[in-house]
């Protein structure tokens, strides 16, 4: 005889049961007959579509209406199944690139060009800002496509220390000399007339050499030397920056430490390249190869390739990054970090457990102090009221 068991509920079970069962068929006929194209119809407390999409999915009271359109598409998710995903890596590394060197020289011209005609906009500090934010942006967009390399010293550091594919770094460093080239050439789209018609007048005035430096119309676009400064003190200044930003980046990718997150990850990271641009720029800083080579292919192309390319400069500012990175990522393996350190998400999870035992000890130590305090109080005879309700008290969250 088969054994029959019943199943018993109370009718406040069975009014929650009825009224999400009711709540499901309805999410059901309103997803069956919204349009396909069409978001369905919001209801009273979501959130339109937009930036606050970012909620959903996530620990929050409200809820965003669902979105509909191209992006649900029966046809995205077929394209997605078929896209080569060395594409999509492909498309985050030049991306990336573009915002880094746009922005940056965006900025640039914008001071050098005002700076010509009378009133200086901007400064310094205008164009390392610029710079950082095109990064922060460039990692954030490109992070969840390529890994957000955006810099061949990181690709062949990551290859090195974390195991990138080799077969995958001159593809990847190909990316990312083509975004410096398309992002050098989006800054020259927005200011060619401006920029060549002050390297005619300075043509004019016989001062072709200011063409070519850091205050000139070339300058907007490719990186050239401080006259009178050496190239050990060139080489010093590119080495220390690039070791420091290498230095960030790399513990930004320690996953023990607690102190980085990915939500941190982009704006710390803008930030190391914002204060090296403020406190070296003046020095002759280039810091990645696909800001400063593909730029100078593009300079060569609207003024003279000879003062373009200058032979030791060039080799100087392509290669010390590479160097800097390299040592950077080496002492974060070895020196500041340690493969006994649990992941920072574990060890917080360990630190929580531990501050509960202490406040449950905490809270007991209490209890037996008010108890010892209440039997005193009962055993003179008097009122324990006052100190029972100390224990309510207590015991509330």
């Amino acid at each position: 005889m088969s054994n029959i068991h019943a199943t018993y509920h109370t009718a406040e079970e069975l009014s929650e049961k009825s009224s999400s069962g009711a709540q499901e068929v309805a999410n059901d006929q309103q997803q069956q007959h919204h349009h396909a194209f069409q978001r369905p119809h919001r209801q009273a407390g979501q959130m339109e579509l937009g930036l606050a999409s970012i909620v959903q999915d996530r620990e929050s009271p409200r809820s965003v209406v669902p979105a509909a359109g191209l992006s649900d598409m029966e046809f995205r998710k077929r394209w997605e199944q078929w896209r080569p995903e060395l594409l999509v890596a492909c498309v985050g590394e030049i991306l990336g690139v573009i915002f880094y060197v746009s922005f940056g020289g965006f900025s640039l011209a914008t001071l050098i060009v005002t700076t010509y005609a009378g009133s200086p906009q901007g400064s310094l500090l205008n164009v390392a800002l610029s710079y950082a934010l095109g990064i922060a942006f460039a990692v954030i967009i490109a992070a969840p496509l390529s890994g957000s390399h955006l810099n061949p010293c990181v690709t062949i550091s990551l290859w090195l220390y974390k195991g990138f594919p080799a077969w995958k770094i001159p593809i990847y460093i190909m990316c990312q000399l083509l975004g410096g080239l398309l992002g050098g050439f989006l800054v020259v789209a927005c200011w060619h007339d401006e920029l060549l018609a002050i390297a005619a007048e300075l043509t004019a005035k016989g001062k072709e050499a200011v063409i070519y430096s850091a205050s000139g119309p070339a300058g907007v676009i490719a990186l050239f030397p401080t006259p009178g400064r050496s190239y050990g003190a060139i080489f010093a200044t590119e080495f220390i920056a690039d070791f420091l930003i290498g230095l960030v980046i790399a513990t930004h990718l320690d996953s023990s430490n607690p102190f980085v997150s990915p939500v941190s990850a982009p704006i710390m990271i803008g930030l190391a390249y914002f204060a090296m641009i403020v406190g070296l720029a003046s020095g002759d800083l280039a810091t990645n190869t696909a800001r400063d080579l593909p730029t100078r292919m593009v300079c060569a192309a609207f003024f003279d390739p000879r003062q373009c390319f200058p032979p030791r400069y060039s080799a100087l500012t392509a290669l010390t990054n590479i160097l800097a990175t390299l040592l950077a990522f080496g002492m974060q393996t070895f020196l500041l970090s340690d493969t006994r350190r649990p992941p920072a998400p574990v060890a917080h999870h360990f630190l929580l457990e531990e501050e509960k035992r202490k406040h449950d000890l905490h809270v007991k130590t209490h209890e037996d102090m008010l108890d010892r305090r209440i039997q005193k109080v009962i055993s003179r005879g008097g009122d324990p009221s006052a100190l029972e309700a100390k224990r309510t008290i207590s015991r509330m969250p």
